[in-house]
């Protein structure tokens, strides 16, 4: 490992506080599912933490109470209208992390994409519940994997037409990870796994695209957004769209709902 290396693996030790989340080649990290194959061989799997509550039915669909006690540590447009689409009362409490740094060190130590876009999930959500006494903290992350390349937001037009051009003709894997923090400590999570095949690209068309799009997707890693000008990119995408729009939100709900939180 490089004097280089070294120092971003000594960074991820430091920001996260648990030395058993440096990862290393072949090993799975304490609190994930089996990542085994080719990207968890496009698997998504739920793990709850803590005992499941029981789950209630005959839910009314008339009245959905407000959820006053979840936050989302994020600032991110897409995901507040997924969750207030769903008729899901939070707050937004954007925290900030050195996720290049964390991001660099994981791949230095081979790290997958899934176990990559879950620990800067849990990044944020333990930031955040550090001050969130005890209500529910989401956190969230997505990363876009084609081969052994990671691929993080564009840093600026330049940047994004040469994803774009990387990513034209190819198929890559979008992993979108969801943690829930309470108390301080992590009670649900989930990585939600998308697989999307973009056409051949010109330069002319990315560059043509890029007019209609910039700047709206410079906070998208790949540079596009699939549900609006993006979705011409793509010849086919398998998987679960949520996850595409960077949030697993079924699984979410599905735990909220256990948990008696969407409603009598």
């Amino acid at each position: 490992m490089s004097v280089d290396q070294q120092g971003k693996t000594a960074v991820l030790r430091t920001v996260i506080g648990f030395p058993s989340l440096v990862f290393s080649p072949g090993k799975t990290p304490w609190c994930f599912p089996d990542t085994s194959g080719k990207f968890g061989k496009e698997r998504a799997e739920g793990h709850e933490l803590n005992a499941r509550p029981q789950s209630r039915s005959h839910q009314s669909h008339r009245s959905i109470p407000k959820m006053s006690n979840l936050i989302l540590a994020s600032a991110s447009p897409a995901r507040q209208a997924l969750l207030r689409n769903a008729g899901i009362h939070f707050e937004s409490h954007p925290v900030r992390i050195d996720e290049d740094a964390i991001r660099l060190s994981m791949v230095a130590e081979a790290a997958n994409p899934r176990d990559i876009a879950n620990v800067l999930a849990e990044f944020k959500a333990r930031r955040c519940s550090s001050n969130a006494g005890s209500a529910l903290v989401l956190g969230v992350d997505q990363i876009l994997a084609l081969d052994e390349q990671i691929y993080a937001k564009p840093k600026d037009r330049t940047d994004a037409a040469f994803q774009l051009k990387n990513l034209a003709g190819k198929t890559h894997y979008l992993f979108s990870a969801a943690v829930l923090y309470e108390n301080g400590q992590p009670v649900w999570r989930h990585v939600g796994t998308a697989k999307l095949t973009m056409h051949r690209l010109t330069d002319q068309e990315i560059s043509d695209y890029l007019e209609l799009a910039w700047p709206a997707v410079q906070f998208s890693v790949g540079a596009y957004h699939a549900e609006a000008f993006g979705a011409r990119l793509f010849s086919q995408i398998r998987g679960d769209w949520f996850s595409v729009l960077g949030l697993p939100l079924l699984e979410l709900l599905s735990y909220l709902r256990l948990r008696g939180m969407l409603g009598r």
